[in-house]
């Protein structure tokens, strides 16, 4: 039989590492202040975890403040108040004798790590109380003083802040870029560590405070090269300024005496962004659909899956388990879903996506690949991604790339019926009359499906991030477009019907995606050509 662990917290991404992590090896529930998931309790219910043998609890969940302001600290100190006292009656009602204490560099108040915060309401002083409060127990207590902790789609730390502009290409300013820095760890060098001693649990009463951080301290200006190296493609302007402020060094070296051996800082940097920028396994949502499927012949020796309408309903509130596990063991979600129906397509797609994001557990550890539409016309078609494109950027936590693409042509499962390359020929073929709505003057630019996927293969290798307008293809007005079809087919395809209204074009001038997609674009006159023999 597993032995019992509970974790607390279950949405945040450190809490949801370790969760990953240990429910390999032992039995773990996860203490939440919400309950949507079978292994999660309330932190004000004890009804679950009475009369279980617990081994070890992992006091993770916190309030981060998100300033500095005295208000912000002020409510960071009240919320971590109440659940740490929540946890200490769960300790005490339970007679858990293992705890694990997720506490934080800030308890100290110099740079040196020698004095500890004063008494007030600040995030550091909360954590310090707690730690007081465990030690005082007769049960062993392991206290963690974690530094900057360095994980995929991070937040809270310096370097972590940094990532996140240079996935944005925001332009970015450095402070003091020859100060030394050392105070940093990796999330997998934190598991190492908690896993050793959970392993090496032997003694009685033990109480031990660790100080983790890297070794060898390099300068805050070697840490933004390393930085660049993996993120070559970064667009944005990076500048330095100077405000004589110190960084704090850790001189400790405790880990060791768990037998785990410390990592340089630049060691701990490039750990951190291998996992940055890979995707372990990727799920394409909507994979019997014209791109879903291609994505998936053209990878399919990678670790891709698909998962498609056909097999699950999307459409309902609450997910069913099995569909919720195959979402939660992917690190990248390329949502291609859609629902084509005639009567209320806008709003029913937009729930679509809505009750993906709100059944995915942990959306914010897992990175959104959307693609949505160039098209500049006001449809049903385009509203619905513009709807669908805010809701995303209200629930990725930052971690999503939208793609807008143009009219994608060629390739498998070709849809024989849509307004453009594929469906002209299409209809070329059996002779049929195409009707042109604003005299045909609308443009629009034309992408190889070959193309398209060579665009995927780089996002896959990339960790770029944010909003961006696909400029690449073949541009021309649809009526040229069936003049090219009829010089092939000889054959008068179609008729100009409608109102001659302004032409509309698509705005394609991200010339930073253009530069960093550099890739050679198929002819489409030679396509043609090929289809229409």
């Amino acid at each position: 039989m597993k032995k019992k662990i509970i974790i607390t917290g279950s949405s945040g991404n450190v809490s949801n590492y370790f969760y990953e992590k240990l429910k390999k090896k032992y039995d773990v529930l996860r203490l939440s202040r919400r309950q949507n998931l079978k292994d999660k309790i309330f932190y004000n219910t004890t009804d679950k975890i009475s009369k279980q043998n617990i081994f070890f609890l992992l006091h993770i969940s916190s309030y981060s403040p998100q300033s500095n302001s005295k208000n912000e600290q002020h409510k960071s100190y009240k919320i971590n108040e109440k659940l740490d006292n929540n946890i200490l009656k769960i300790i005490s009602k339970n007679t858990i004798q293992n705890v694990i204490f997720f506490s934080s560099t800030s308890v100290y108040s110099d740079l040196e790590r020698e004095k500890i915060v004063k008494k007030s309401f600040t995030y550091g002083y909360r954590k310090l109380l707690m730690e007081e409060k465990l030690l005082k127990l007769n049960l062993n207590s392991y206290i963690l003083r974690i530094p900057s902790l360095l994980y995929r789609n991070g937040s809270g730390n310096w370097i972590n802040k940094i990532c996140k502009k240079l996935r944005f290409n925001e332009n970015i300013t450095i402070s003091d870029p020859n100060n030394l820095y050392n105070n940093c760890l990796d999330i997998n060098k934190l598991y190492e560590i908690v896993n050793a001693i959970i392993k090496k649990n032997k003694l009685k009463n033990e109480n031990i405070i660790f100080n983790p951080c890297s070794k060898k301290p390099i300068k805050i200006k070697k840490i933004i090269k390393l930085l660049l190296q993996k993120y070559n493609k970064y667009g944005g302007e990076i500048k330095e300024k100077k405000l004589n402020l110190k960084r704090q060094l850790n001189k400790n070296n405790d880990i060791e005496l768990l037998n785990i051996k410390q990592d340089t800082v630049a060691k701990t940097i490039k750990k951190f962004l291998d996992n940055e920028f890979s995707y372990k396994k990727v799920l394409v949502v909507g994979s019997k659909g014209y791109i879903g499927s291609n994505i998936l012949i053209h990878n399919y020796r990678k670790k891709i899956t698909g998962i498609s309408s056909k097999n699950y309903r999307f459409d309902k509130k609450n997910y069913k388990d099995k569909l919720k596990k195959i979402i939660e063991q992917s690190d990248l979600i390329i949502f291609l879903l859609q629902k084509n129906s005639n009567k209320n397509f806008v709003s029913e797609n937009y729930k679509l996506i809505l009750n993906f994001l709100k059944n995915t557990n942990c959306i914010n550890t897992k990175k959104i690949l959307y693609i949505s539409t160039t098209s500049e016309i006001k449809d049903q078609y385009t509203n619905m991604h513009i709807k669908r494109e805010e809701i995303i950027k209200k629930y990725s936590n930052n971690n999503y790339l939208i793609l807008k693409i143009p009219s994608i042509y060629g390739g498998s499962n070709i849809k024989k019926n849509n307004f453009g390359v594929n469906g002209f020929i299409n209809k070329a073929k059996k002779n049929r009359k195409i009707n042109l709505r604003n005299s045909g003057l609308n443009i629009r630019t034309h992408l190889y499906m070959g193309d398209f996927l060579k665009i995927i293969d780089k996002v896959l290798n990339y960790n770029l991030c944010g909003s961006y307008t696909l400029p690449i293809g073949n541009k021309i007005s649809f009526i040229k477009l069936l003049r090219k079809i009829n010089n092939f087919s000889k054959l008068n395809t179609f008729n100009l019907v409608g109102k001659n209204n302004f032409p509309k074009n698509e705005l394609l001038k991200d010339d930073y995606i253009k530069k960093y997609f550099n890739i050679k674009i198929s002819n489409i006159d030679k396509y043609i050509e090929e289809q229409l023999k």
